[in-house]
């Protein structure tokens, strides 16, 4: 997830595009948090690329916020909402508010967390039920068969016994795919609204009073302290919803995620090589990776993985289990 925020290049094409889709956020924003990590762009400060105050201003038009009104800013603002405009270098950066991140549902980071819930619960049940669907053909086809056969008629009650199995599946992984969702939108919300304000509070009762005018102690400072964090804590704390899986499920996900992380980690970046990327409007430099030590040790590593399971189903099909014991069952 912390490549998916700040390193999309690093994870594979079809991936980063399906956790794009799955938290339905707005690439133009996860671009911005990608700048603020980086240092290129802060609060009340002038960014030296003044194309991230035009991918702001779309993104407000795009969700029908109204952009911050032009007042100039103060070393101390009274409210998070005032932005400098213009000045002898350019546009000064407002801060972005939490409707924005939340796409004008809510104010409310509460109420932004239910919305993220079900909207992903919603997601990811048209996803697992046909999925498990399939893998459980093989239960549902003696059945028809025997039907019309008549050896044993398809009942009522064997269709439930049939069905039951895969909604309860299909609800729960549902229910891990959104709270996985939610964690991150909420540890992000809950980074730059409460905790800047708590540690703040905690300064000033240690009677280290800041100075006046140094925007360094001043409230935007401290919340744009987290914002250049909070997606890596929401990355971290996510990780929490597997438990909400099945244990045999979980040692399953986390192979999966484990191997996608060593693929970030042993991924590579070309030097002297990078190209503009102008897609979807944003104006920044992509750079060009290559993976290594070579895309062949990826290739050998799979081949010889899918060959043993597919020596340890043929031995004994208990020794393969899950996901995989159903698809090479399809297939063999």
């Amino acid at each position: 997830m912390t490549s998916w925020f700040y390193y999309p290049e690093k994870l594979p094409q079809s991936y980063h595009k399906w956790i794009t889709m799955a938290s339905t956020t707005d690439e133009k924003l996860v671009h911005l948090l990608r700048e603020i990590h980086f240092g290129r762009l802060l609060f009340n400060r002038v960014p030296e690329n003044q194309a991230n105050i035009e991918t702001l201003r779309s993104l407000y038009e795009k969700f029908q916020i109204s952009y911050p009104d032009p007042l100039l800013f103060k070393s101390q603002p009274e409210h998070e909402h005032e932005s400098a405009p213009v000045n002898n270098s350019g546009t000064v950066m407002p801060y972005v508010n939490c409707r924005l991140v939340h796409r004008n549902v809510t104010s409310n980071c509460e109420i932004h967390a239910l919305w993220r819930l079900v909207t992903g619960f919603e997601y990811a049940f048209m996803i697992y039920l046909p999925l498990n669907c399939v893998l459980s053909l093989k239960t549902i086809i003696p059945l028809i068969q025997n039907r019309k056969s008549g050896k044993s008629p398809l009942t009522a009650r064997n269709l439930f016994q049939f069905l039951k199995p895969i909604l309860i599946s299909s609800t729960r992984s549902s229910v891990f795919l959104s709270s996985f969702i939610v964690i991150i939108y909420y540890t992000i919300c809950v980074s730059r609204n409460y905790l800047p304000l708590i540690l703040k509070g905690i300064y000033l009762l240690n009677e280290k009073s800041p100075k006046d005018h140094d925007y360094h102690h001043d409230e935007l400072s401290w919340r744009t302290r987290f914002d250049k964090y909070s997606p890596i804590a929401g990355s971290i704390f996510c990780g929490l919803s597997i438990f909400l899986e099945p244990q045999r499920k979980q040692g399953e996900l986390a192979l999966f995620v484990f191997m996608k992380g060593i693929y970030c980690l042993l991924i590579r970046e070309r030097e002297n090589n990078t190209t503009t990327d102008e897609n979807k409007g944003l104006n920044y430099k992509k750079k060009s990776y290559y993976v290594f030590p070579s895309k062949n040790v990826e290739s050998l590593v799979f081949s010889l993985s899918f060959s043993t399971l597919l020596v340890l189903y043929q031995r004994d099909k208990a020794l393969v289990r899950g996901v995989f014991n159903k698809l090479i069952g399809l297939c063999v």
